[in-house]
């Protein structure tokens, strides 16, 4: 921590997003930069990334969640204004299809590149992987992936495919999803490529 760093300890409610934690805020070497660990009982991305008002209910395939990033207002170019190192567990994660549950995310945003390893357990199945962003780059760049060895089916074949029902092993999935542009739209647009 730098000297100017001022420590807080925290319980926030926003919305369906409910989190603890501690967190400094502080300058280094001119920038703002913000360290520490949340503990998120339940996070709903949504208000924090679009001014449009939250849906009532959580996306039920992919295709709806595709199209609430296409109306989504945030700016990746607005990630090269702060420095970012933080732990955050997450127990259920709201707004995305299927049930996520027990994220664990290890956040380091330095100079506009994130990068963001991760593991959960979605619709029964643990996926480990990461979020990397470069939004020093012009246009921005995001790439997701996620996968796992020898696990259940779970429910991923009615998530990926929309094939409720079908049971098995999977030998290894590998999920991976690149995209360029600052906002919702270019990202959804560049997935066409």
């Amino acid at each position: 921590m730098c000297s100017s760093d001022l420590l807080e300890q925290f319980t926030a409610i926003m919305g369906r997003t409910r989190a603890a934690g501690e967190l400094a805020f502080g300058d280094k070497g001119g920038r703002r930069r913000i360290t520490g660990r949340l503990q998120v009982e339940s996070l709903d991305l949504r208000p924090f990334i679009s001014d449009s008002p939250t849906p009532e209910q959580d996306p039920a395939s992919l295709r709806d969640t595709i199209r609430e990033l296409n109306a989504a207002t945030f700016s990746l170019k607005a990630l090269r204004d702060v420095d970012v190192d933080v732990s955050v567990a997450v127990d259920q994660w709201l707004s995305l299809p299927g049930e996520v549950r027990d994220a664990r995310l290890a956040v380091r945003l330095e100079a506009g590149r994130l990068s963001a390893p991760m593991a959960a357990t979605v619709t029964g199945v643990a996926l480990e992987g990461g979020v990397d962003i470069d939004a020093a780059a012009d246009p921005p760049r995001f790439a997701l992936r996620l996968g796992t060895r020898d696990s259940p089916l779970g429910g991923l074949a009615a998530l990926l495919l929309g094939l409720p029902g079908v049971e098995g092993q999977l030998g290894r999935l590998d999920l991976r999803v690149s995209a360029t542009g600052d906002q919702g739209a270019e990202l959804v647009k560049s997935l066409d490529r």
